[in-house]
């Protein structure tokens, strides 16, 4: 964003990967906005073929809006998810604390957070994810750790701050027990992720058993 030192016409600042946000002074150009917490405003730079009655903004306020948590012996099964527009996220944990990414929008270890998703299976088995849209994270849009049996199917994935599908990713050396197995991704379309933290990738995947990525569309 501008400031007394920055221009954004400047080459030096459209190719840098720092920049200034979060200051109502920076609001120049169109469609760029700056929210108040202190008084729970929200301020948009709106161009005027946009500014009607029948506008919506969003304002999330919820990490993930489906999280299946089961536990090793006793994971959540057999459920599909089939012809859905799950949208609207944010993730809370920049805001209080910075954060350093290394490849695919992953946390340093130092930091023991783990990127927020959408939609959130852990300890699962046979879950069904198929012909969803998915779109509009603050994190990521799929997050899957220890979800045996799991099949992503021809879902568009996109308009995603970090990572589209991220798989046990989060675990250094673990145990078999934690791991997922036997995980089909297939014929999905996935685009404009990493839209915030501009490292993020497609597919994010760790210690897996059993893995088939088939017709990727990115």
């Amino acid at each position: 964003m501008q400031s007394h030192f920055l221009h954004k016409n400047l080459d030096f600042y459209n190719s840098t990967i720092y920049y200034l946000e979060n200051s109502i002074k920076f609001l120049d150009k169109n469609h760029e906005w700056f929210y108040d917490k202190k008084n729970s405003v929200t301020y948009l730079k709106a161009p005027k073929k946009i500014i009607s009655r029948n506008n919506t903004i969003w304002h999330p306020k919820l990490e993930n809006l489906i999280n299946l948590n089961g536990s090793p012996n006793n994971p959540v099964e057999n459920i599909e998810f089939k012809h859905l527009i799950i949208e609207g996220t944010t993730w809370l944990a920049p805001q209080n604390k910075s954060i350093n990414f290394t490849q695919l929008a992953q946390p340093l270890k130092g930091y023991k957070i783990t990127v927020p998703a959408i939609v959130s299976l852990k300890h699962t088995k046979n879950i069904k994810l198929s012909n969803n849209t998915i779109r509009l994270s603050g994190g990521n849009a799929i997050n899957l750790f220890d979800s045996d049996n799991s099949e992503i199917e021809e879902n568009k994935i996109y308009s995603i701050s970090a990572n589209g599908i991220q798989v046990d990713s989060d675990l250094q050396t673990p145990n078999d027990s934690e791991r997922s197995t036997d995980v089909l991704i297939w014929n999905n379309e996935i685009f404009n992720v990493g839209q915030e933290y501009t490292n993020g990738g497609a597919i994010l995947v760790g210690n897996i058993f059993e893995l088939a990525i088939i017709d990727l569309t990115f």
